[in-house]
């Protein structure tokens, strides 16, 4: 019996030490992340003293077409991950080899920096998607194009790295 009444009092002790133990993490948090966030959201819609949207529209007027690209891009590598990834998955979940099961899963333990400059090299005018192509006769030595810096590009690596 005397057990079952000190039982809610040790809890109550061993939450207000485990919030005691949390509460610096947590204050660091706060000044480092979510004190500079509002800051610099509230500062977003201060002009000369007043509430105003004058920074959204020159931000929307310098970047909607870098916003509207990004979402191209986007769409892009997201209609390509479903055309291909898809079927794929279907036909894997019903065969399933562990060489291609490992295979599929490398995407997801590389950063998108290496995907980025390993996509760029592979199709880049001189690179090995070109070499392929020029060994087998597909492409015109003098004029290779050049996925590398094209929306076609990004697409691709976006789709490998989401498969």
């Amino acid at each position: 019996m005397e057990l079952a009444s000190e039982t809610p009092r040790i809890r109550g002790i061993e939450k207000t030490l485990w919030v005691g133990l949390c509460l610096p993490s947590l204050l660091v948090l706060g000044f480092a992340f979510l004190y500079p966030l509002l800051a610099s959201i509230w500062s977003s819609v201060i002009h000369e003293g007043s509430l105003s949207l004058v920074h959204y529209s020159r931000v929307y007027k310098l970047y909607r077409q870098d916003v509207a690209f990004t979402l191209g891009v986007a769409l892009s590598g997201l209609v390509l991950v479903l055309l291909v990834g898809l079927p794929v998955c279907g036909y894997l979940r019903l065969r399933t080899f562990r060489t291609v099961e490992f295979l599929l899963k490398v995407p997801l333990f590389v950063p998108f920096v290496v995907v980025g400059h390993a996509m760029r090299v592979f199709l880049s005018p001189h690179g090995t998607l070109n070499g392929f192509l020029l060994m087998a006769g597909l492409l015109d030595p003098q004029h290779p194009p050049s996925l590398a810096s094209s929306w076609v590009g990004l697409a691709m690596a976006l789709a490998w790295k989401h498969m």
